[in-house]
């Protein structure tokens, strides 16, 4: 869901920076604190967050893990935050993986020119896809 979110997030930016004046009065009128750009960023800020928070979580709960009782402990509450944890660490790489690509699924060479024009691509890290068509 993340991945997706963020894969669209380039063209988000887009269409804001192409309506701008429409945007910015329509925060007027709402009376929002908050720029539609920065409110459309805060589920991916929030999934950094959540990762942070787990990991404390769990770094807590494994030095006061005596303080747990038979029924928190036999239900394995501590492995299922392990888990928890390990899920919502791959979740920010695969989220900044799906907005680089976003940003290069949509690129007009006609408008901005050769790609490599703009400097040297630079592999990441490998990255996982999935096609529906397998």
């Amino acid at each position: 869901m993340y991945s997706k979110y963020a894969l669209n997030l380039p063209k988000a930016d887009y269409i804001l920076s192409e309506f701008e004046w429409f945007f910015s009065d329509l925060r007027k009128t709402l009376n929002l604190k908050k720029s539609l750009k920065d409110l459309l960023i805060e589920p991916i800020q929030r999934a950094m967050r959540y990762q942070l928070m787990l990991q404390a979580l769990v770094s807590h709960l494994e030095r006061h893990g005596e303080e747990l009782t038979v029924e928190e402990s036999s239900g394995g509450v501590l492995d299922k935050l392990r888990h928890s944890q390990s899920v919502m660490t791959r979740i920010p790489k695969e989220v900044n993986d799906m907005m680089q690509l976003g940003k290069l699924f949509d690129y007009d060479a006609s408008v901005y020119g050769n790609i490599t024009a703009h400097g040297k691509l630079i592999l990441q890290s490998s990255m996982r896809l999935l096609s529906h068509f397998e």
